[in-house]
């Protein structure tokens, strides 16, 4: 009797979350295969559309606070169409250069084991980082959602990929009576978590790792990713921006983040790469140059194969202003159009 009600329990629980959207998951062909994992806090946030939320916490020692590492209390409450769910919650803020750069700092929030225990959920990976708005200027949502789409497109070419979440937050100040804030945001993949779903576990402090010691299709689809949205903002050798995941097959590869230095999101903050003699963010360099083009037709073909999948990504979201859109699709398009030459691939990607 006690099993049955508690599986019961568990069944409600799914399905009011599953009713605010089933988890949006793209077929990605670069990958061995995942595992299926115990039910997770990210899961049940999962959605094809934006999932809305309220965080009601003293916003003004939170910003105030930003550069130290203390947890303060929060209520997280998801706001569905038929019902709500509040989580007792912990948040921080996070990052080093977007909290010294960000208005509002981006956070990590912490889940109580108590609390995902009493909802049937995982107690495994028990925090999530939330990507903000940043800056309090007019096109600081449209960056989030660029951003957010930048990480997208790379779902598309790998299951190696950390899975997000596009949010639209009512930020309360639990001491004020002030109007709430409605600003988009996203969630991102419990890195433990996106290890497991592929296999593997995050290998840390593996310092001056090059992208020649990790699998070869990793080696070269990271960096044409990376030269597709112009990202210079990532040192393989450094850890700069990726992670490192053994996977059991014994497939050492590297995951990428923070997309908000390239071009395609253009954030105001971002600067040219001097290391690399770039005039503008948007100005494409191929990071890791070959000696024969030869060595880079299977990953050309293989982006040539995503086009279609990937615009639709872009064009699909009716988040983003038309006018972003169109200026997406223009730049993405100027890659591809890179990839139609060999002229041109042969000028962008041999040394």
């Amino acid at each position: 009797m006690i099993r049955s009600f508690a599986l019961l329990f568990l069944s409600l629980f799914t399905f009011i979350y599953s009713s605010q959207g089933a988890e949006n998951a793209l077929s990605n062909p670069a990958t061995d295969g995942g595992v299926e994992s115990a039910l997770t806090i990210f899961k049940t946030l999962s959605q094809d559309d934006v999932l809305r939320l309220t965080i009601e916490t003293d916003l003004d020692h939170l910003i105030e606070n930003k550069y130290r590492n203390d947890y303060q209390e929060a209520k997280l409450t998801v706001n569905g169409i038929d019902s709500s769910i509040e989580h007792r919650v912990k948040i921080k803020p996070r990052g080093k250069f977007r909290r010294k750069t960000c208005d509002f700092p981006p956070l990590k929030i912490k889940f109580g084991k108590s609390e995902l225990e009493d909802k049937g959920l995982s107690t495994a990976h028990k925090s999530l980082k939330l990507v903000t708005h940043c800056m309090e200027d007019e096109d600081a949502e449209q960056r989030i959602i660029k951003e957010y789409l930048a990480y997208k497109i790379y779902n598309q070419l790998t299951e190696a990929s950390y899975k997000v979440q596009l949010v639209e937050i009512t930020y309360i100040n639990s001491v004020k009576d002030s109007i709430a804030d409605v600003k988009y945001g996203f969630l991102i993949e419990n890195t433990d978590e996106m290890a497991e779903r592929i296999n593997g576990e995050e290998i840390e402090n593996c310092y001056n790792i090059t992208l020649d010691s990790i699998n070869k299709r990793y080696s070269h689809i990271i960096p044409m990713f990376q030269y597709m949205i112009s990202n210079m903002d990532w040192r393989p050798q450094m850890l700069q921006n990726v992670k490192v995941v053994d996977k059991e097959n014994g497939d050492r590869i590297m995951i990428p983040y923070d997309f908000d230095f390239s071009g395609l999101v253009d954030a105001p903050y971002a600067r040219p790469s001097a290391d690399f003699q770039q005039s503008d963010v948007r100005e494409r360099i191929y990071m890791h140059k070959v000696a024969d083009l030869n060595e880079l037709e299977p990953t050309i073909r293989y982006f040539k194969s995503h086009k279609k999948e990937i615009f639709h990504i872009i064009k699909s979201c009716e988040h983003l202003s038309k006018k972003n859109r169109r200026k997406m699709v223009n730049y993405i398009n100027g890659f591809y159009q890179t990839l139609e030459s060999p002229l041109l691939c042969e000028i962008a990607f041999v040394k």
